[in-house]
């Protein structure tokens, strides 16, 4: 089996002002598979934006299965995240994007 391939990423969480994260479901095509060293940003975004695939890139297209707004602890409960860390990456992302806003 071929050793996955490392990049480093920039990951950008959109915070809502009722402390949910928009997260999108997605899957990699590539084979092997991607093992990121991942920063997280927290941006805060109006729930009410609309969400779009229009615009994917041709890689991305297929891939990018859904888009959902979550609450740290309701992904937590629910599981299935990308990584076990992510609830917590979540609410560091939503502490710092409300608190900073204020």
């Amino acid at each position: 089996m071929p050793e996955p391939i490392r990049r480093t990423t920039a990951r950008v969480l959109p915070v809502s002002t009722q402390s949910e994260v928009l997260l999108l479901q997605d899957q990699d095509p590539a084979v092997p598979a991607y093992c990121s060293d991942s920063t997280f940003f927290g941006l805060l975004l109006d729930r009410e934006v609309p969400i779009s695939f229009e615009h994917l890139e041709g890689a991305e297209i297929g891939n990018v299965l859904a888009a959902r707004w979550w609450f740290p602890d309701d992904l937590a409960s629910a599981g299935g995240a990308v990584s076990e860390d992510m609830p917590t990456i979540m609410g560091a992302a939503v502490r710092a994007v409300l608190d900073g806003a204020r």
